[in-house]
């Protein structure tokens, strides 16, 4: 029933004028546009419309993770399936481990991104805004292995530990390997299943899933991609550059980075290595640039985001500021400055060119310009249900389609009986 009132949307949206406009100026690369007018679920329905008509990959910026799983939500009730970039999730200049799957999700929705395929990807303004490795760096990292290749499994082993991986005697989560003779299992980051790659002498004879608890096969396979177990390796080359980018600072002094390069040296980790890695890179990437050259940005409520922006770059100064001065830094050690662990939003919007803004404020100066969806927000009717009958009669009146979402079936059902009296779709 969804699909019926999806692709219902999908034909009337093919037919507004705002949305006909919409689309010939992104075919026509007239970027950026700038639409207002336009929230809530008909929001989620304008994305996947244009997700459904063009071949492009979306990313949706939102405000917060609350916004963000309201435009997930609304999307896969569209039957879209939807991808969400999460940060950290951790204080800027904290210390302390990063959660593995968390990692794991981050490195494969990158690789994903990098494959070609569209996608539509949702992420928050901070995360947004913090500083990835480029693109390539992470494309290199990616180790393919097909059925007929082959390879040294010592070899194979040693790169799995330079990934991350850690060697166990059975898999059981993300980020373990057991090598055995010549059966390699291995649970890759971001994965359903571990992969069970069987060799006969050096050459790959058998690729397959399996459940890790049963042992049973799940499905057989030709080729798989073995990706590290997070985006920030250190290794030899990152190490040293990191230290000819931070040679040439303005900010603090020399001495607090040859401890953190020695450190770094002997244990390969770091804490708040999330923030220092892509700072090893010449450049540091937006998630939008592994869209690939054409990929669609939307920034959901574009004024909201420019205030939030404010807010997060007071508060980076405000930790920066007490992480340099706390009792635990006696020793004065390196910590980023906030301008080299987040974007500028301006120039982070600027240099994204293939751009959808979203206004959440009405500005009549830019009302010649701007495509206006003339949607209207959600309405309460405060428990009042002859009210609310009565309304969506004079909706129906009024040739509109009347479609209500409940949360479950008992729900749905409850108010399909109270609302008998009116022809309407209870999904």
């Amino acid at each position: 029933m969804i699909n019926l009132f999806f692709n219902k949307i999908k034909d009337n949206l093919s037919e507004y004028p705002p949305f006909l406009e919409l689309g010939k100026r992104i075919e026509n690369g007239q970027f950026p546009v700038e639409i207002e007018d336009v929230g809530g679920l008909f929001k989620a329905a304008l994305i996947a419309g244009l997700f459904d008509t063009g071949d492009k990959t979306i990313t949706v910026i939102t405000s917060d993770e609350r916004e963000s799983e309201a435009v997930q939500r609304d999307l896969e009730v569209l039957g879209k399936e939807v991808l969400v970039f999460n940060g950290f999730n951790k204080r800027a200049y904290s210390r302390g481990k990063i959660q593995s799957s968390l990692l794991g999700d981050r490195i494969q929705i990158m690789a994903e991104m990098l494959a070609g395929n569209k996608k539509i990807i949702v992420t928050t303004l901070r995360t947004y805004l913090s500083p990835l490795p480029p693109p390539e760096y992470i494309s290199a990292q990616i180790f393919r292995i097909k059925k007929g290749d082959d390879f040294d499994t010592r070899k194979l082993e040693l790169m799995l530990n330079r990934f991350g991986y850690m060697r166990v005697p059975r898999v059981s989560i993300h980020g373990e390997f057991a090598l055995r003779g010549e059966v390699l299992d291995i649970f890759i980051a971001g994965e359903e299943y571990p992969f069970r790659i069987v060799f006969e002498f050096d050459e790959v004879e058998e690729i397959k899933a399996f459940d890790p608890f049963s042992q049973k096969s799940v499905e057989k396979l030709k080729q798989i991609e073995i990706l590290p177990v997070k985006e920030f390796i250190w290794n030899d080359e990152r190490i040293l550059g990191l230290k000819t980018k931070l040679s040439g600072r303005e900010f603090g002094n020399t001495g607090e980075v040859e401890p953190l390069l020695e450190e770094l040296t002997e244990k390969r980790e770091i804490d708040y290595e999330e923030m220092i890695f892509p700072l090893s890179f010449d450049y540091q990437a937006k998630l939008s640039d592994y869209c690939g050259s054409e990929g669609i940005t939307v920034f959901s409520g574009f004024e909201n985001l420019s205030r939030l922006y404010g807010q997060i770059k007071k508060e980076y100064n405000k930790l920066y500021a007490e992480t340099k001065i706390t009792e635990e830094n006696t020793e004065g050690a390196f910590f980023p400055h906030p301008s080299e662990i987040l974007f500028d939003f301006d120039d982070a919007v600027e240099q994204t060119p293939y751009r959808i803004m979203i206004a959440n404020i009405r500005d009549p100066e830019k009302k010649a310009s701007r495509i206006d969806f003339q949607y209207t927000g959600p309405r309460a009717f405060f428990g009042n249900i002859s009210y609310f009958r009565e309304e969506l009669k004079s909706l129906l009146n009024a040739g509109y389609n009347v479609n209500i979402f409940a949360e479950s079936n008992t729900q749905a059902e409850r108010i399909k009986y109270l609302l008998k009296d009116v022809e309407i779709d209870v999904y």
